[in-house]
């Protein structure tokens, strides 16, 4: 024990950007905070102090004792290295002492007269078996590693009896397959789709030049690193993430700068995957396929996604009218439909498939037929690797400049979650299913049924508009129909012109 009074601040010893992540936890409104984004930012160094913070913070402001505090790592190899050895060196002993107990693993447990508070040393291999846990504070390194279902099991074990202001504290790097769902939640939030608490969340960003203990020598060993990982880990940069598999994405190409209403003279084409449950979603889009002639009589397809509906927890006849109603308000009825295989198989009781309810309810709604669906390719190693590869195709750039696959900006969940997939570490060539990969799903099983036809180099002239406006789009009996993205472009650039309409393809 000191023989003076220490300070908290003079034990963490917080340099000034860890300082700045630590005045916003403790602000009354914060309750979720992400510190970090460049790579060496002091990230796990500051994870176990603020720690160690909360337990003695919340021990003498609510003479609460045996407070436990939770940090959890991807698994037990970082939980050692970058955890349990630095904190056995860096807390002092007269505080507490780390020890290994047969019922809790290891515990820094902290001395009867400072409140015998304790920190939980846990890693994230199986996220469930912490189901009956209770955490006053939960801290969590590399947050990235990890689902968003992970995240969410966290939550629920963030309480403690009379303690009112519980935290979650969290630090990482951008990247790997939570890149999106943290991305979404600290650093761009979905104001579309906001999280229930999202005005509780906060973010703080620190660069590698926010900790003075690295030297240059590291820097430009990251300066040296190819353009995209040097963005992500020197810049801290969550423009893209890590591994992305569709690098050929750019919002400003693939998304449409106003919405759309379709055209009826088209084709359109119904995509499915399905998802019931909490942690899984229903993924449907409606495409339009526009037959395409080129001036020098090249014939190829673009495809315009409009419509998406997403959710979960909806029952297969309700979504089914839900689909049709906005069909039939917009005159609408696709001539095929594609869905994920498991949709037509009966249930395990050997009831109704998903696929019968949903085609029963449409030939109760329409009187008839309404739409056949088909079976898309099924998740084997092979089929995986070729949905990525027909992906890449529809989504590169025409001679024309402008993508063969295109998105209304409503569509925002497509938007959101098909250019955030990384790769699958165990098959490169594939998206990582661990992901939010619903609506790519959906997609991928609708795109094989279409024929991909890739215009020849240098037919167009994509310098000159004329040539560009030389390319007739027609419908599926041939006649040409008003459909001119330039046009639209070139009305967008003033507001009056625009003005909330909807544009017609």
């Amino acid at each position: 024990m000191p023989t003076n009074e220490v300070k908290f601040s003079e034990l963490a010893n917080f340099q000034p950007k860890q300082q700045l992540a630590f005045d916003k936890l403790m602000e009354t409104k914060t309750k979720y905070l992400l510190y970090g984004g460049a790579g060496s930012g002091g990230k796990s160094y500051w994870i176990r102090w603020t720690a160690l913070a909360l337990v003695l913070y919340y021990t003498q402001k609510y003479n609460i004792r045996g407070v436990e505090v939770g940090i959890f790592s991807e698994d037990y190899p970082t939980l050692r290295d970058r955890q349990i050895g630095k904190i056995k060196r860096e807390f002092p002993p007269w505080l507490g002492s780390l020890i290994n107990t047969q019922a809790d693993g290891f515990v820094y447990q902290i001395k009867d007269e400072y409140g015998a508070g304790m920190i939980k040393l846990r890693n994230l291999d199986d996220p469930s078996k912490y189901a009956s846990a209770e955490f006053a504070a939960i801290a969590v390194e590399e947050i990235t590693k990890n689902k968003k279902e992970t995240f969410d099991d966290l939550r629920f074990r963030l309480r403690w009896a009379n303690m009112p202001e519980v935290k979650f504290i969290a630090a990482t790097n951008p990247g790997s397959i939570g890149h999106a769902w943290c991305r979404k939640l600290w650093v761009k939030p979905d104001l579309n789709n906001p999280d229930v608490e999202q005005d509780r969340f906060e973010y703080v960003p620190a660069t590698i030049y926010d900790n003075k203990y690295i030297g240059e020598d590291y820097i430009q060993q990251l300066k040296a690193l190819p353009p995209k990982k040097r963005k992500m880990l020197l810049e801290g940069s969550w423009d893209t993430p890590e591994g992305q598999v569709f690098e050929e994405w750019r919002d400003d190409l693939h998304v449409l700068s106003a919405p759309v209403i379709p055209n009826k003279t088209l084709e359109h084409h119904l995509w499915i995957d399905w998802g019931y449950s909490e942690n899984s979603y229903f993924a449907a889009m409606l495409t339009a396929v526009i037959p395409m002639t080129t001036e020098d009589g090249q014939k190829f397809n673009r495809l315009i996604t409009y419509k998406e509906f997403y959710g979960n927890q909806i029952k297969p006849k309700e979504w089914a009218r839900i689909i049709y109603n906005f069909c039939n308000d917009n005159g609408i009825r696709p001539i095929k439909g594609v869905t994920d295989s498991n949709m037509h198989s009966p249930s395990e009781t050997g009831g109704t498939s998903i696929a019968k309810m949903m085609l029963d309810q449409w030939r109760e709604m329409y009187g008839g037929s309404w739409i056949n669906l088909g079976k898309g390719s099924k998740s084997g190693r092979n089929d995986r690797v070729n949905r990525v590869g027909m992906m890449h195709e529809w989504l590169s750039i025409c001679p024309d400049g402008k993508p063969y696959w295109m998105f209304a900006p409503n569509c925002n969940n497509s938007i959101r979650t098909i250019p955030d997939l990384v790769y699958d570490k165990n098959l490169v060539e594939a998206y990582d299913t661990n992901q939010e990969d619903h609506l790519a799903d959906a997609a991928a099983y609708g795109l094989e049924k279409i024929t991909f036809i890739g215009v020849r180099s240098g037919s167009l002239n994509i310098a000159g508009k004329a040539k560009t406006r030389a390319i007739i789009p027609r419908d599926k009996k041939g006649n040409e129909i008003a459909f001119d993205l330039d046009k639209w472009a070139e009305d967008l650039e003033d507001d009056k012109a625009y003005n909330g309409k909807q544009w017609q393809f």
